[in-house]
């Protein structure tokens, strides 16, 4: 990302626990504002949603075709790589 104000092209990144941000993103050059850094959980939080969503849309169908059934598959990947990346970031 070039900075609009000083044509830097990297960024920084500062941490903000004070925030309900992660972090910020700021020019390396000028330290302008680039943009806010959300913070892992709610990455994770909003992830989670989604699987719940899809696994209640899959449920609410009255066939199970090929589709469905792969559908399903791939939302019990994806919950168990979301608990691996959840457990990793708890412990460190």
């Amino acid at each position: 990302m070039t900075c609009e104000k000083c044509g830097e092209d990297g960024t920084d990144t500062i941490l903000t626990p004070e925030l309900i941000h992660y972090g910020k993103q700021v020019c390396a050059g000028c330290r302008k504002f680039e943009a806010w850094i959300p913070k892992p959980e709610n990455h994770i939080f909003n992830a989670q949603n989604k699987i719940v969503a899809a696994r209640d849309l899959l449920a609410s169908m009255p066939d199970r075709t090929d589709e469905t059934m792969l559908a399903e598959y791939h939302l019990k990947m994806a919950a168990a790589i979301l608990r691996g990346v959840t457990a990793e970031l708890v412990d460190g």
